[in-house]
């Protein structure tokens, strides 16, 4: 089913209130579920500060991805693909809450995110790489089926790694966010925009 300008309307009005009502009360919130990023000698901010991404980014997809299954095909992906991104988005921001709680290890959340990603382009085909093509040279690099998976599977790690690395410099992430879904909303496939302008409009906040 094509977009609804109706149900786009819903979810981008849920996806902005739902992030401002979380801002508003974000510091009571961490507190509450000890998601606080403490000054340290490498943390130079003054006080407490809530570490609220993750959370805020379950509160928005989760109730979106059910709508979009009943009355969206966004980009033709068919449910069966959106729900295996919903998974990989949840369980990755639950990694991420966990290890802003528990301090986990680098190399036990490299294990669990290879193990998501490794898993999802196992089910789903569709998203591995299995052409390069290279501006300039006029051709394309066919992958094999192997080669495809893993060079997906690093890309996608290296992705996540960077994001991660970059997270320390205020608003550096969701300016960059802003931009890759500005640029999806408006040169990605018509169905796209029901996943992304709530996306963008939950980043603005």
């Amino acid at each position: 089913m094509s977009e609804n300008p109706a149900w786009l309307l819903v979810t981008s009005a849920y996806a902005l209130m739902s992030t401002w009502v979380l801002c508003l009360f974000a510091a009571r919130v961490a507190a509450r579920f000890r998601l606080l990023d403490r000054p340290s000698d490498i943390k130079l901010h003054r006080k407490e500060t809530p570490l609220m991404g993750g959370a805020a980014l379950l509160a928005v997809i989760i109730p979106i991805m059910p709508v979009l299954m009943v009355f969206f095909e966004p980009a033709g992906l068919g449910n069966y693909a959106l729900s295996i991104i919903a998974v990989v988005t949840i369980l990755c921001a639950l990694i991420g809450i966990s290890d802003d709680r528990h301090n986990l290890s680098a190399l036990i959340r490299l294990v669990l995110v290879t193990l998501i990603f490794a898993a999802a382009l196992a089910l789903e085909h569709r998203f591995l790489i299995s052409e390069i093509r290279i501006t300039g040279w006029g051709s394309s690099i066919i992958l094999p089926p192997a080669l495809a998976w893993i060079v997906s599977l690093v890309i996608l790690l290296g992705y996540l790694n960077s994001v991660n690395m970059a997270d320390g410099k205020n608003g550096l992430v969701i300016g960059l966010s802003l931009v890759w879904t500005f640029f999806l909303t408006v040169l990605g496939p018509p169905g796209q925009v029901i996943v992304m302008l709530p996306l963008m409009l939950m980043l603005c906040v």
